[in-house]
C-alpha cells in the first residue's frame, strides 16, 4: 500500500519541519510517501525558513501558493494530488505532529477497502472526549472492537424530536467524531476521494476546505480509528485570523527566529500518552539542531 499527501502551511516552518520528521521517523513506509506541500510565507524570514525545509526534506515538492485569483486553490491542489497517485490520501496542516509508529500495512489501513468505510483518521481514538476548539464535551460514539462508527442519520425517525433524542441517547457522533472530512490526519481510498473532491466548485482558501466537504454527503458513512492515537494537532499560535479557536498565542515570528537559529521542535514528550482532545495548547520544546 502507498500513501499520497499533501500538507498546507502558513507562515510555520518550524512546526511545518516537525511533522515532515515525524512522519519520516515513524511511517514504516515513508520511502513511498508521496508529500507535497503547499505553503504561504508573509515575508522573507518565512520565505527562507521554509526553503531551509525544503533542504531537509529533499524528497518532499514544495509549493508555493498562488493568488486563487489566478490560479484557482482547487487546480493548485488537484495538480499536487494527481502528480503521482497512490493508493491512499491525506491532509495533513504544518502543526499536526505524528506522535507514535504506524504501517500502511495495518489492519486499521486495510477497513479502507470496504465501501462502507469512508475514512481511517489518525488522531481520534476512544480517549477522546473534548472538542477544544469548542470547548464542548465529545465524548466517544458507540463503536466495535474494532473502533468503526457511523455518521448515517437513522431513517426510521421521520420527525426533529425524535431524532435528538435518539441522538443523545445513543452517543451519536459529534465534536471531532461527527467530522467526516479533516484536514488533520484522515485517510481516505485514493480514487474514491479525488472523484469526490473533482465535484466541488472550489475554494477561495484553505480554511474553507474542510466546513465545505462536510456539508456534502460522502461516498460513506462509516469511519475508523486507531485504539491509540498516531498523531495529535499542537495549537501553538494562530496565524488565520479568520478563526479564534484556542491557541498558546505564541508569535509566529518568534517561533520562526528560533528555528532559524537552529533550533527544532521536540516531540518525544508526546509519545506514549493518551489525549482526551485532539487539539492541544502546548508550548514549544526547542532543541539544538546538531541532535537531530
Amino acid at each position: 500500500m502507498s500513501l499520497n499527501a499533501i500538507v498546507f502551511s502558513f507562515d510555520r516552518a518550524a512546526q511545518l519541519e516537525l511533522l515532515l520528521r515525524s512522519l519520516r521517523e515513524n511511517v514504516a513506509e515513508y520511502s513511498e510517501i508521496a508529500i507535497s506541500v503547499l505553503f504561504k510565507a508573509t515575508h522573507a524570514e518565512f520565505e527562507a525558513a521554509y526553503d531551509e525545509v525544503s533542504q531537509l526534506h529533499p524528497e518532499v515538492e514544495f509549493a508555493n501558493e498562488s493568488d486563487p485569483r489566478e490560479i484557482p486553490l482547487k487546480s493548485q491542489i488537484l495538480r499536487l494530488l494527481d502528480r503521482r497517485p497512490r493508493d491512499h490520501f491525506a491532509f495533513f496542516v504544518d502543526d499536526d505532529v505524528i506522535i507514535e509508529p504506524f504501517s500502511l500495512a495495518d489492519a486499521e489501513f486495510a477497513r479502507l477497502a470496504s465501501p462502507e468505510i469512508l475514512s481511517l483518521s489518525l488522531r481520534l481514538h476512544p480517549g477522546v472526549w473534548h472538542c477544544q476548539p469548542t470547548g464542548a464535551t465529545s465524548r466517544p460514539p458507540i463503536m466495535g472492537s474494532n473502533h468503526v462508527w457511523n455518521l448515517e442519520r437513522r431513517k426510521a425517525f421521520g420527525s426533529f424530536w425524535p431524532y435528538k433524542r435518539w441522538r443523545r441517547l445513543s452517543k451519536f457522533p459529534k465534536g471531532d467524531w461527527s467530522c467526516r472530512f479533516s484536514l488533520d490526519g484522515n485517510v481516505y481510498d485514493y480514487e474514491r476521494f479525488r472523484a469526490h473532491f473533482d465535484a466541488f466548485e472550489g475554494f477561495d482558501h484553505v480554511t474553507e476546505i474542510e466546513p465545505t466537504m462536510n456539508r456534502h454527503r460522502a461516498w460513506a458513512s462509516k469511519l475508523t480509528c486507531y485504539a491509540r492515537p498516531r498523531l495529535v494537532n499542537l495549537a501553538m499560535n494562530r496565524v488565520d485570523v479568520r478563526h479564534e479557536y484556542p491557541c498558546a498565542e505564541l508569535s509566529a515570528e518568534d517561533m520562526n527566529a528560533e528555528f532559524r537559529k537552529g533550533f527544532r521542535l521536540d516531540y518525544e514528550h508526546l509519545r506514549g500518552r493518551r489525549f482526551r482532545a485532539c487539539h492541544l495548547l502546548e508550548e514549544p520544546v526547542w532543541i539544538a539542531g546538531g541532535r537531530l
